[in-house]
């Protein structure tokens, strides 16, 4: 079972959070691997380094989005993005697009796209909440001890369910396929929405 993680920022879209939730599932999960495109510090490639981890490149192999889906996302299982910066986080399109449940946070629009036990599984962030601002951030040098003996709990917890079940992956990835096929993610839903607008700015 292949869990992805695309992150380009290694420390702000949750890149140790994501080793530690791995390296507590692989000791009880012999059937996992995690393959992660970003680029870490030496020392966590040090420290978690097992046959269980393929790392890939962010900046240094950048891919077109069609390689990235055909070779990564289409290769995997499970998609997981817990980032802690973003507006909105074309990372998630990408993976239901590739019919992958999620595990991402609560950050900003990121429950609006993944929706908890429909299409994946979102992760609430200790003390945040939303605020009346275009962008959102968590601020991670801000994140202490227990914080993020949290976050890591609560995505080991999250990814597990969707180790265990074959048949939840599935389904969740099943969802994600509908959203963006002929749901509010569907390009049809984008066109009636646009035509909508330009008649109302003609009027």
């Amino acid at each position: 079972i292949r869990i992805l993680v695309v992150i380009s920022l290694f420390y702000h879209k949750g890149g140790p959070q994501i080793l530690e939730a791995f390296s507590q599932l692989e000791k009880r999960h012999k059937n996992i691997e995690l393959w992660i495109k970003a680029d870490p510090p030496e020392e966590f490639k040090k420290k978690y380094k097992t046959k269980n981890i393929f790392w890939f490149p962010y900046f240094s192999q950048v891919l077109t989005r069609e390689k990235l889906l055909q070779n990564l996302h289409a290769q995997c299982d499970i998609f997981v993005y817990p980032s802690f910066c973003d507006s909105f986080g074309y990372s998630l399109m990408d993976a239901m697009v590739s019919g992958l449940p999620i595990v991402t946070t609560n950050l900003f629009a990121f429950s609006e796209i993944v929706k908890n036990g429909k299409n994946g599984f979102v992760v609430k962030l200790p003390k945040y909440r939303l605020k009346d601002r275009f962008s959102q951030d968590y601020e991670y040098k801000k994140i202490n001890r227990v914080q993020n003996k949290i976050i890591v709990e609560r995505l080991t917890k999250n990814i597990e369910k969707l180790v265990k079940s074959k048949r939840l992956r599935e389904k969740l990835a099943k969802e994600n396929i509908k959203l963006i096929e002929r749901g509010k993610f569907s390009m049809d839903n984008r066109n009636r929405k646009l035509r909508k607008i330009y008649e109302e700015a003609i009027k």
